[in-house]
């Protein structure tokens, strides 16, 4: 399969502007720090969860045994 130069280059690039507009970067870049941020905060209440939930856990299970 034969592709173009512009095909590789768009296909290999993070983020594709379609316009001459360089204040769609800008643009861009807004959601993905939002989304970064995000990532972080799941990422920590995911850490505190597993710190305190896993070892109340086995207790459960153990009083569920008959």
């Amino acid at each position: 399969m034969c592709s173009t130069r512009p095909q590789i280059a768009a296909e290999a690039g993070d983020l594709l502007l379609l316009s001459d507009d360089l204040r769609d970067v800008v643009t861009a870049i807004e959601p993905s720090k939002a989304t970064k941020s995000k990532i972080h905060h799941n990422i920590f209440w995911s850490l505190v969860c597993d710190r305190f939930d896993m070892p109340i856990a086995p207790l459960a299970w153990l009083n569920l045994i008959p």
